[in-house]
């Protein structure tokens, strides 16, 4: 090491002289030189930055790790072999047996010879060639601090595309003479170059050494690293690394940005394709989950999460991250406010997170609540009753709801609520479009993901910088219509994360005590009034038929869970995932086999009966026409009968018919109508009554009795006249007595009259 580069530009290393004129004017204009793109078509090799130091104190040694493919021995990486060449010479022996015999030519060992023949000794020659080494030289230099995030900019001087003219003022320099002993070999076709580089402040009291890089200034300084076999510029890459202050240098007190990560899986609709769709989803971010490294917060559907395959893994997988969830059907809050239902949500709400927690082994937190659909002032107010502290949702959803001013995604937005408080909410950032699987495939086919995350990382923390340090900020991050995220990418910004003080990533239920509100511009901004499907007529048609299906399950026997799934289909209508035609449909079908069990009774056709006694029987039959026994309530009523087991609960057989007596008592002869109807056991009549005919003639004595009655009653009568009237004619003189006699007899003989029949 030796080549270096002062600020001032007042001294300059020989050794820089050993690169060639040609090379060293296109590293100073920027452009590729021939020389340079000669090289790189013949060595083929292509290099990578896969480890980096993001940050460093005054002093410490900054660590590079770059990744080196192609052909090595080609691109004169690999060092060349000794090469040794054999040559032997045989030994040809001449027998000459006489003058005219022609000559034969044989091979003999040497020793072995004879008279009368000639030999010719065995020559072995070794060469040894030694390939000449080419010098593989690397140079560090290091620039001017930058202090704006401009996408332009970093374009031209990150990673292996890095355009050496791009870089400004050059600092410092240091320049590896020799190489190789930082190369590793790893394949024929792999290699890695790993630095170790010293760093100084440079300055009058401490002098900058000739083989540590000059930072005098704190801030983002690029790193143009430059790859030389012999003469021949190979590669070029930048990138940036901070110098934080030194303990006796002026810190500006700063806000950390925070990251965090949620996805939601979409529900279901019930249609066997979209469930499998769901399922999908699930499984994808089940998979995303267990790779992470951050925590993410993941809304999953309870049905999905029942539906899981392997619930174990999934248990793993979201150990360290948060869950949570929505109704056990799909209801949307909002919705079920303006339907005037909030109870049926809650209750809803509750068997949701009683799903997940059995299956995930872990609670739902309701901090945070991801709105993937409108959100109407009553169902935040809803929510914020129920516990949750924000709200998250997508740009586009708050932009086509609340308002098109979007407002920065970085810091929360204060709603009101209808009783005068207020809902957090906080968008999803857009650098979120960057973070697919499709988005990574392409960026890594480019360059590696630690060269992704300190881009971003810096760009991040630039940006923070240049719009208040101060403020606490929060980027929240999610896939495309808050799908999973793609690991990869993810990974790569929290190991970078981890090496500065200017990022976090932290559990999104923590994010409402680390991220400050920002003003909107106007106080009428404000969540919709009314928000999700309007479900008031659908809820009130399920009311209604749960009054039938509630009567008609009282005619089952008691274990059968008829009701219970009748009910469980009609909650399951709530759901506004299930349009209003397809609802009515559903509630048409349920109540339709409700009605097969309220009409399966039938009553007799009507018929006449006489009594002949004041106490006697009649048999009613019923027939029951459906495959379940069923129980009625048999009532009985008429103006001149009475029925003392009227309102009788009866059994009836399936698919037969019942004869059942009943009891009756007559009240007066004659003929009357008798009403006879059939009640489920609620109480509920079941179609109309049939209506009989009785007639009584068991009363046959009633006038004797009267006329015996009439009879007494005039004789006590005529008695007390009589005892009247004697008492009279003892109080009268006698002469007197001749007209009362004559009077007594007239009355005699009038009572004997009447008397005669």
């Amino acid at each position: 090491m030796g080549l270096r580069h002062k600020r001032n530009g007042l001294v300059v290393a020989a050794s820089v002289l050993l690169v060639s004129a040609a090379v060293t004017a296109g590293v100073a204009s920027g452009a590729p030189t021939n020389v340079e793109q000669t090289a790189r078509q013949r060595t083929g090799l292509r290099v990578e930055l896969i480890e980096q130091d993001f940050t460093f104190r005054p002093g410490a040694s900054i660590r590079l790790v770059y990744r080196i493919t192609g052909d090595l021995d080609a691109g004169g990486i690999t060092p060349p072999t000794t090469t040794t060449t054999t040559t032997t010479t045989t030994t040809t022996t001449t027998v000459q047996i006489g003058p005219a015999t022609p000559a034969v030519n044989a091979t003999a060992p040497p020793e072995t010879t004879r008279p009368g023949t000639t030999a010719s000794p065995t020559t072995t020659t070794t060469t040894t060639t030694v390939a000449p080494v080419p010098s593989l030289t690397v140079d560090i230099a290091n620039f001017e601090a930058i202090t704006s995030a401009d996408s332009s900019v970093f374009d031209r001087i990150f990673g292996q595309a890095a355009q050496p003219g791009a870089f400004r003022n050059n600092i410092d320099g240091v320049r590896f003479a020799d190489a190789r002993d930082q190369v590793e070999i790893i394949t024929p076709t792999e290699a890695t170059l790993t630095l170790d580089i010293p760093t100084d402040t440079g300055g009058n009291e401490v002098p900058s050494g000739p083989d540590s890089l000059e930072f005098p200034d704190p801030g983002f300084t690029p790193i143009r690293m430059q790859l030389l076999i012999d003469d021949n510029l190979v590669a070029t890459h930048g990138t940036i690394i901070e110098r934080q202050p030194g303990s006796d240098e002026t810190q500006r007190p700063a806000e950390p940005i925070t990251l965090g990560l949620v996805a939601e899986v979409s529900r279901s609709n019930g249609s066997l394709t979209d469930a499998l769709a769901t399922q999908d989803e699930i499984v994808t971010l089940v998979g995303a989950a267990g790779k992470l490294t951050p925590p993410i917060l993941a809304a999953v559907p309870p049905t999905a999460v029942s539906a899981l395959a392997d619930p174990q893994a999934a248990v793993m997988a979201f150990d360290n991250d948060e869950i949570t969830t929505h109704t056990d059907v799909e209801l949307d809050v909002s919705s079920a406010v303006a339907a005037g239902v909030p109870d049926v949500f809650t209750r809803s709400l509750n068997a949701g997170e009683d799903i997940v927690t059995g299956v995930l082994r872990q609670t739902p937190t309701r901090v945070v609540w991801i709105a993937s659909a409108p959100l109407s002032g009553g169902g935040a107010q809803l929510l914020r009753d129920l516990g949750v502290r924000y709200v998250v949702m997508t740009p586009e959803l708050y932009a086509m709801t609340i308002s098109e001013n979007v407002p920065d995604t970085d810091r929360l937005v204060e709603l009101p609520l209808p009783d005068g408080g207020n809902m957090p909410v906080l968008l999803i950032d857009r650098l979120s479009a960057l973070l697919t699987a499709d988005v990574a495939d392409d960026v890594l086919a480019e360059q590696t993901t630690v060269e992704w995350a300190v881009r971003m990382a810096t760009e991040l923390v630039l940006d923070h910088r240049e719009n208040g340090r101060n403020v606490r900020r929060t980027r929240l991050l999610s896939g495309p219509n808050l799908t999973a995220l793609d690991p990869r990418l993810i990974n790569a910004l929290a190991d970078i994360a981890e090496l500065t003080p200017d990022l976090r990533f932290a559990a999104p239920s923590t994010l409402i005590g680390l991220t400050d509100v920002q003003r909107l511009g106007s106080s009428e901004i404000t969540f919709p009034d009314v928000a999700g499907p309007d479900l008031t007529a659908r809820l009130q048609r399920i009311n209604d038929a749960k009054l039938s299906l509630t009567s008609a399950g009282s005619m089952l026997a008691p274990d059968g869970g008829r009701t219970a799934d009748w009910f469980d289909e009609l909650d399951r209508l709530v759901s506004t995932s299930v349009n209003d035609n397809a609802a009515n449909a559903r509630i048409d079908g349920v109540l339709d086999e409700a009605g097969r069990i309220l009409t399966a009774v039938v009553l007799p056709d009507p018929f006449t009966f006489t009594l002949t006694g004041n106490a006697d029987e009649i048999t009613i039959r019923l027939r029951n026409t459906s495959s379940d026994p069923l129980t009625v309530i048999l009532q009985m009523s008429s103006s001149k009968l009475t029925f003392p087991n009227s309102d009788q609960s009866i059994t009836l057989r399936p698919n037969d018919s019942t004869d059942i007596r009943v009891p009756v008592r007559a009240r007066s002869n004659g003929t009357s109508a008798v009403n006879v109807a059939l009640l489920t056991p609620l109480g509920d009549p079941l179609g109309e009554p049939v209506v009989l005919t009785s007639r009584v003639n068991a009363l046959t004595g009633l006038g004797q009795v009267l006329t015996g009655a009439f009879i007494i009653l005039l004789g006590t009568w005529w008695f007390a006249s009589w005892r009247k009237r004697r008492d009279a004619d003892s109080d009268v003189p006698q002469h007197a007595g001749r007209d009362a006699g004559r009077d007594a007899r007239d009355a005699n003989a009038e009572a004997t009259n009447l008397s005669s029949p």
